[in-house]
């Protein structure tokens, strides 16, 4: 019952405190500019396609503008985003 217990605790503080350092450690953020982060992270340039944010007129912007003018869900971008950047420093 202990094990199952400990596990239940460290399953939850994974959940509730992963957010919180995955935010910590953002590396990209909703003000940099598009072909900046595709520039320092090129793989991110399919997250932006397949979000459909425009990566090539829009790319000289911020991602919270351009992702605005997009009408895209844009903390669910940024935390795309982030994922792959964050695989590709690993």
């Amino acid at each position: 019952m202990y094990k199952i217990i400990a596990y239940s605790i460290k399953f939850i503080n994974k959940i509730f405190l992963g957010d919180i350092i995955f935010m910590e450690k953002a590396l990209i953020t909703k003000d940099m500019i598009i072909n900046d982060v595709i520039k320092k992270y090129p793989k991110t340039i399919t997250v932006f396609n397949n979000f459909k944010v425009d990566s090539c007129c829009g790319g000289g912007v911020s991602i919270e503008k351009t992702a605005g003018m997009s009408g895209v869900n844009i903390n669910a971008l940024l935390q795309a985003l982030n994922k792959v950047a964050m695989s590709s420093v690993k």
